[in-house]
């Protein structure tokens, strides 16, 4: 869907039609959700962060410029709750194993599946790079979750930190930077920035 179809479903959504911004929580449930999962670590957070994340943005749609970016906003909208909620509660990303998400998700091996060695090394990887995200400060771990996790561009990055672009440049560059250094201690084949 494009810019101009949010728009107008915002335009919509500002007059009181109540479906209009239903149609805009459905386009993007999705990528609230995956940047508050990310961001936060776990499912029960990310789902609180997302409902308080469309609450807040239905009630402030009188604050949406027309000549921005809906999806841009909403992120700024779901980011800035998770750094908030972060900072109250204090909250540490915890690693989870990766048995532990394949069985909350309901997933059975089959004989097909990977040798129990593999899993464990898959496990360890997976364990390590959450340890470094969230040893990286703030603003380094939100650019690069835009940017490698939900694929935004720079430019979209600067929008929802309200940034200049080289500054969420560089907030991302930092933060692989910092994010091969610590998995290089484990992983020496990983490139140091």
């Amino acid at each position: 869907m494009t810019r101009d179809d949010d728009s107008t479903l915002v335009d919509r959504a500002k007059r009181g039609d109540v479906e209009a911004f239903g149609t805009l929580v459905e386009r993007n449930r999705r990528r609230v959700f995956g940047i508050a999962y990310h961001l936060m670590g776990d499912t029960e957070t990310a789902n609180d962060i997302a409902q308080e994340a469309f609450i807040k943005a239905y009630s402030r749609l009188d604050s949406f410029q027309a000549s921005g970016s809906f999806v841009s906003w909403l992120t700024a909208i779901v980011s800035n709750l998770c750094i908030d909620a972060r900072r109250r509660r204090r909250v540490r990303v915890q690693a989870s194993s990766l048995d532990e998400e394949l069985e909350e998700k309901g997933f059975e091996p089959e004989s097909s599946a990977p040798s129990p060695e593999r899993v464990v090394e898959v496990d360890d990887t997976v364990r390590e790079i959450r340890k470094g995200l969230a040893a990286l400060p703030e603003v380094q771990r939100v650019a690069i979750t835009l940017r490698h996790v939900d694929g935004l561009s720079y430019e979209e990055i600067a929008e929802v930190m309200r940034v200049p672009v080289g500054t969420a440049k560089t907030h991302v560059h930092r933060g692989r930077e910092r994010l091969a250094n610590s998995l290089h201690r484990l992983y020496p084949e990983v490139t140091q920035g």
